[in-house]
């Protein structure tokens, strides 16, 4: 063998070992490519999970099960009379949905009465809003986007946060209509979950923050990792009524200047050695951020106007972040397993969504009030007298709406596709709603003529009392 031939040999595996080398690299200390690569499998692995999803039957965003029991949506009334009050019911629908009123892209929106007659329609495409995403990675972005939490504006607007099924990340952002369902602005901030709008219209949001790893958590031996190569960070984006970003707050960086990193770190066992890393990808799951408003803050010991309720579903915590510092000043961790949609009822107490800490005989989930003082749980619903067959279960998700005077709640059982009106005090079922739909020609591998329907999840509901705004019978017509 000749020299040049050795020299050549040896010049390739130098070349081959300082790309081994450098390739570690890149993942250790998220060197260039490192972000370019991590994004391109994640948008990978987002397809392959559509994919996967279609093989299965689910070509729909938000379609829960295929059913012809109930072909419309269905109002079931479980009380004598003329039922549990007036008014009317905000339903949170989404693509596909209510197509006898919005025949084109289904119907974003709409408000029943207590017989379910539809009384208004917001039309609104996901295509329309989120066509030209430019940060979210994933297949057919706009066809995969479905809305979850919803607010109601007293003059008919809506404000809506978008997710997107197998999509990374999984939260798209919010966007802003008027009555008449005309886009009036969109932030495409990695938006999710449920949010609230305060008394003075600033808007409260969980979002998404892709961060690099390793991520320590303030000085410790203690890292956030991901094998994904991006890791997940919660924050609550503060918007003016305009959408305009005005405050963003890292829920790291509040439980670790408050002392509280043991409640976001998933145990390692030091003889590992150290650093200690945490290899969850969602390490928290913020799905909920409530605005403590003057009125409730009155009647507590703990709280103060402006403070922040969360929910962290990754931790089985629920917590209060201080409005002025967002330090944590209250925490209550493993009285609830995945919980959602904490809601505060006043004397230090709150209505929790429990998804699944409960019985599983009666479904698995319950409705929960948690005493702050004391960190003591009473189960609300289901009862001993709740019937056997109520199947209270929404594995995933869930949603609370308390009405004016907090003695009734309406109780969304997301993965079911329906809503239950409970009375907080008998624990008496008074209302029920079915979200289905005709979805004949929408699915694939069914012949287009036949007839198909399906529920839908059901992500918010909420009471409307009265109105301020002209209502249009259901008639949103076509964007």
């Amino acid at each position: 063998m000749n020299k040049d031939r050795v020299g050549t040999i040896i010049f390739v595996i130098s070349l081959c070992f300082i790309a081994f080398i450098y390739g570690v690299a890149t993942v250790q200390f998220s060197l260039w490519p490192n972000a370019f690569l991590t994004d391109a499998r994640n948008a990978l692995l987002a397809l392959i999970e559509i994919r996967q999803d279609e093989q299965q039957g689910k070509k729909l965003p938000s379609l829960e099960v295929i059913d012809d029991t109930f072909q419309t949506p269905t109002v079931i009334a479980h009380t004598d009379g003329e039922g549990p009050g007036d008014g009317y019911i905000f339903v949170d629908g989404g693509n596909n949905q209510l197509r006898s009123h919005c025949p084109v892209h289904g119907c974003v929106a709409w408000l029943i009465d207590r017989r379910g007659a539809i009384a208004h329609t917001w039309d609104i495409g996901p295509e329309l809003i989120w066509g030209d995403l430019e940060q979210v990675a994933g297949m057919d972005l706009a066809e995969n986007a479905y809305s979850v939490g919803a607010h109601l504006y007293e003059d008919g607007g809506l404000l809506v946060v978008y997710q997107g099924r197998n999509t990374f990340p999984y939260g798209l952002g919010v966007a802003r209509f008027d009555r008449d369902s005309k886009l009036l602005w969109k932030k495409e901030n990695f938006a999710h979950h449920w949010f609230t709008v305060d008394d003075n219209g600033f808007i409260y949001l969980p979002a998404f923050r892709a961060i690099q790893i390793p991520y320590p958590l303030g000085e410790s031996h203690l890292q956030m990792s991901c094998p994904k190569g991006k890791l997940h960070e919660d924050v609550i984006l503060v918007l003016d009524a305009n959408g305009n970003e005005i405050d963003s707050i890292p829920i790291f960086d509040a439980f670790v200047k408050s002392g509280y990193s043991g409640a976001i770190f998933e145990h390692k066992h030091p003889d590992w050695g150290l650093p200690l890393v945490d290899s969850e990808c969602d390490p928290t799951h913020i799905n909920d951020v409530r605005v403590i408003s003057a009125e409730q803050a009155a009647d507590s010991a703990l709280l103060n106007k402006g403070d922040l309720l969360i929910s962290l579903r990754s931790t089985n915590a629920v917590a209060v972040l201080d409005g002025k510092t967002h330090l944590v000043k209250w925490l209550s961790t493993g009285r609830t397993v995945q919980q959602h949609s904490p809601r505060y009822i006043g004397n230090d107490q709150l209505l929790i969504f429990d998804n699944l800490g409960g019985n599983v005989g009666q479904g698995g989930s319950r409705i929960v009030k948690l005493d702050m003082l004391d960190d003591s749980v009473e189960v609300v619903f289901p009862g001993e007298n709740t019937p056997g067959d109520i199947d209270f279960l929404s594995a995933t998700a869930g949603h609370i709406a308390l009405n004016a005077d907090n003695t009734r709640a309406l109780v969304s059982l997301t993965r079911q596709g329906r809503a239950l009106e409970i009375d907080l005090a008998s624990g008496e079922v008074l209302w029920e709603y079915i979200n289905a739909h005709d979805i004949t020609g929408l699915l694939p591998d069914r012949p287009a003529d036949e007839k198909v329907f399906g529920r839908f999840a059901t992500q918010t509901l909420a009471y409307v009392d009265k109105p301020a705004f002209e209502l249009n019978g259901g008639k949103a017509g076509s964007r």
